[in-house]
């Protein structure tokens, strides 16, 4: 079942990647539908808010009692933007994600302004939100700076922080210009395969748009998607085979105003009929509802920032791991400082570097080869 989502949920991307007035959807819809998809990947910028098209009680119900009615309404309540510009310099690199979390507004937000990443939290909010004990955060502001990260005492306040130095951040975004062809090609493909495997229908109008509904063979949909994963190398070989997919049909609802795609919901209660035993579904639908708008995005770096040199404590955390404790005594190999710390702290690394780019890797290594000399053999291993 995991696996049948996971392919699902990247049709539902290829809808919001790919998307003069363009045909009418009322006569066309397929090929409004198709100018839609094109023009949004022409797009100068764009912005996605992912949220959840539901009533608190449904999801209450479907759960059948492990959330209660306040978690559900925090999801409810809940959502994340994300917006960018279309940049070919890594000095123009502009891109925004903000999240809205159970209620509390820009509960966290992030910022990348050319190669630094900016940061911020309503830290005492959410904690309150979720019943933590907010009186621990002065102890933790209190302990950080007693190790020299003094940004954390402002970071726990709600301040901007910005990570500079963060030299994979520009590198990340050189190979996501050198990757740009690629993802184009896979958006393609992906598009061919919806094309081929999908039947459209116009069902009215509202405030969104032009309400189409597109009706998907699963199966021919993962097909063209694992197709295309494999000609771009991308871990094509651990996909399960079409056969295991069933062969089924599912409905996307898109919304088209003029040449624009502006919103795309996935019915998630459709995917109960492919459960092994009956499924007790509410009324109504559960969606998963992305909305889109076109247009170049502005993201300024924020006045007053509280900036941290990440290389710098990098370096200095894996470099006081090695020769001190909190005690000032030196470690035995093995302990959790010394040579054992400094060895677990870069296996860790190297589990988050694998599956990466290739530069990405190969930045990391470089910058870590004092610290982490057998850095790149624990990526390969």
């Amino acid at each position: 079942m995991r696996k049948l989502l996971t392919a699902l949920a990247a049709c539902a991307l290829v809808l919001s990647a790919c998307a003069d007035d363009g045909p009418s959807a009322e006569e066309n819809p397929k090929d409004a539908v198709t100018n839609a998809l094109d023009n949004l990947s022409q797009a100068e910028g764009m912005t996605v808010t992912v949220s959840l098209a539901a009533d608190a009680s449904q999801l209450v119900e479907l759960s059948e009692g492990e959330i209660s009615e306040e978690q559900a309404n925090q999801i409810v309540e809940s959502s994340i933007t994300f917006a960018g510009n279309n940049a070919e310099n890594v000095e123009d690199s502009q891109a925004e994600i903000t999240a809205d979390v159970a209620g509390v507004d820009n509960a966290v937000e992030l910022r990348v302004v050319g190669s630094t990443l900016y940061a911020r939290a309503e830290v005492e909010a959410l904690a309150d939100t979720f019943g933590a004990d907010t009186s621990q955060l002065d102890a933790v502001a209190q302990q950080a700076s007693a190790q020299g990260m003094d940004f954390v005492e402002p970071a726990l306040q709600g301040e901007w922080i910005g990570l500079e130095g963060l030299d994979q951040l520009s590198q990340a975004a050189g190979v996501s210009q050198e990757l740009t062809a690629q993802q184009r090609k896979l958006q393609n493909e992906l598009v061919d395969a919806l094309e081929r495997s999908s039947r459209m229908s116009f069902e009215g109008s509202d405030d969104v748009g032009d309400h189409v509904v597109a009706t998907i063979s699963l199966r021919d949909a993962y097909e063209g998607f694992a197709e295309a994963m494999q000609s771009l190398g991308q871990a094509g070989a651990q996909m399960p085979p079409t056969s295991q997919v069933p062969d089924e049909d599912v409905s996307v609802d898109l919304w088209v105003d003029g040449d624009q795609l502006t919103q795309i919901e996935l019915d998630v209660l459709q995917f109960a009929r492919f459960a092994d035993e009956p499924v007790d579904v509410p009324d109504g639908r559960i969606a998963l509802r992305l909305a889109l708008e076109e247009g170049e995005v502005s993201v300024e770096a924020p006045e007053d920032a509280v900036t941290v040199d990440v290389q710098q404590l990098m370096q200095g955390f894996l470099g006081g791991m090695g020769t001190e404790t909190d005690t000032g005594t030196e470690p035995a190999e093995g302990d959790g400082g010394g040579a054992g710390g400094t060895e677990a702290i870069c296996r860790q690394i190297a589990d988050q570097l694998k599956g990466q780019p290739k530069a990405t890797v190969q930045q990391a290594i470089e910058q870590l080869r004092d610290q982490c000399p057998d850095l790149e053999s624990q990526i390969s291993g």
